[in-house]
């Protein structure tokens, strides 16, 4: 007995046009299930009880018996904000921080007038060029101990 099936193209066809049927149709069921926004409230704009939403507060900062503060830049608002001590990983992949002032000075972060963004950019070009890397000494959190290196790596900026 011969069995009565579609071709495979058709049936790919079939089952995309089945599937998408169903995704617009689930959709359209959800935005219907929503409220409609008034006047007052105009669709996609959500509405803050209270007031504007609050201003992140700065991370409150573990620091070490050298009062140097430590942990992710991840977390600072701003990068006035960010620790003193920065947590990276080692090259062989283990936690420890670097210092903020040489992390910055590796990767131009302090550069501060056009004249200092041009030089920290022929100076990153030249690098980029060679294939050069910085490596930074990696410390344990109390800022004095060295446990590894920590590698920035340049790559040129081209269009």
């Amino acid at each position: 007995m011969k069995e009565n099936r579609m071709p495979r193209p058709t049936r790919i066809v079939a089952v995309a046009l089945v599937a998408s049927v169903l995704g617009v149709g689930g959709g359209a069921a959800y935005a219907l299930s929503q409220p409609s926004p008034s006047a007052d409230e105009p669709a996609g704009v959500s509405k803050v009880e209270g007031g504007p939403a609050p201003e992140r507060l700065a991370p409150d900062w573990p620091t070490n018996a050298s009062q140097q503060t430590y942990g992710s830049i991840l977390e600072a608002n701003s990068p006035e904000d960010a620790p003193d001590l920065v947590l990276v990983a080692t090259r062989e992949g283990e936690p420890g921080y670097v210092k903020r002032t040489e992390l910055d000075a590796a990767t131009g972060a302090n550069v501060s007038s056009p004249k200092e963004a041009v030089a920290w950019q022929k100076t990153q070009t030249a690098r980029a060029a060679k294939a050069a890397s910085t490596f930074l000494d990696v410390y344990d959190q109390d800022g004095k101990t060295v446990i590894g290196k920590f590698e920035v790596q340049y790559s040129s900026i081209e269009p």
